[in-house]
């Protein structure tokens, strides 16, 4: 997973009961990452306006 791979995400595997579950969550470097993605596109658009 590339994800992974690069620390955008975090997996953490446990059973319940007999079943086994896996959860995942955007880790600190992933959030960061999406956060400056989110101002490239803004940015992209305020372009486009002007």
């Amino acid at each position: 997973m590339l994800l992974k791979k690069i620390k955008y995400i975090e997996v953490r595997k446990s059973f319940i009961g007999k079943k086994p579950n896996t959860s995942y969550g955007a880790s600190k470097e992933g959030k960061n990452a999406f956060k400056e993605h989110l101002n490239a596109l803004e940015a992209l658009i305020n372009q486009k306006k002007n």
